[in-house]
C-alpha cells in the first residue's frame, strides 16, 4: 500500500493542500481526544505531538524507498526496470548520478512517476548506500535523510 503514493501523487498545489488539511484535521482530532485542546500549537508542534510528518516529505521518503528497492531487485517489476536509464559513473562528476533523467517538456511531465523516482534517487545517491542492501537498511537510511 505504501508504494501507491509513488504513482498517485498530487500534481497541483491545491490538491496537496487538500491532503494536508485532512492530516491537520486528524491532528486536531487527536489533540481533542487526548485532552490537549486548550494547548495552543502551531502546525509544526502538532506534527511533532502526533509523530506525523508532512505528507510531501513522506511521499518523497516512499519514492526513495521504492526506487532503491527497484534498483536492488527487491521488487520484481522487469518492465519498469527496463524503463530506467542507468548512468555509467564518471569520475569527474562531483555529485554522482545513478539514473539519467529524461528531459521534461513541461512542468506536468516532471510529476510523472518515472521522472520523480529518477530525480529522487539522484538527489540522495551520494548520501546513502543504494546497492546490495536490504529493504530495512534502505528504509532506515531514507528515514534519516528525508524524515528529519
Amino acid at each position: 500500500m505504501e508504494y501507491r503514493c509513488v504513482v498517485w501523487d498530487p500534481i497541483h498545489n491545491h490538491q496537496m493542500e487538500k491532503l494536508e488539511k485532512v492530516q491537520q484535521k486528524f491532528i486536531r482530532h487527536m489533540r481533542y481526544r487526548n485532552s490537549c485542546r486548550n494547548i495552543i500549537m502551531n502546525r509544526q508542534q502538532g506534527y511533532e505531538y502526533t509523530g506525523c510528518n508532512l505528507l510531501a516529505s513522506r511521499r518523497k521518503y516512499l519514492t526513495l524507498c521504492f526506487g532503491a528497492n527497484l534498483i536492488n531487485g527487491l521488487l520484481d517489476v522487469p518492465d519498469l526496470i527496463e524503463l530506467l536509464d542507468f548512468v555509467v559513473p564518471n569520475t569527474s562528476l562531483r555529485v554522482p548520478r545513478v539514473l539519467s533523467i529524461p528531459r521534461a517538456k513541461s512542468g506536468f511531465s516532471t510529476r510523472a512517476p518515472l521522472y520523480r523516482i529518477s530525480s529522487t534517487i539522484n538527489e540522495y545517491a551520494a548520501m546513502m548506500e543504494l546497492y546490495s542492501v536490504s529493504n530495512n537498511a534502505v528504509k532506515c537510511a531514507a528515514r534519516k535523510l528525508v524524515l528529519v
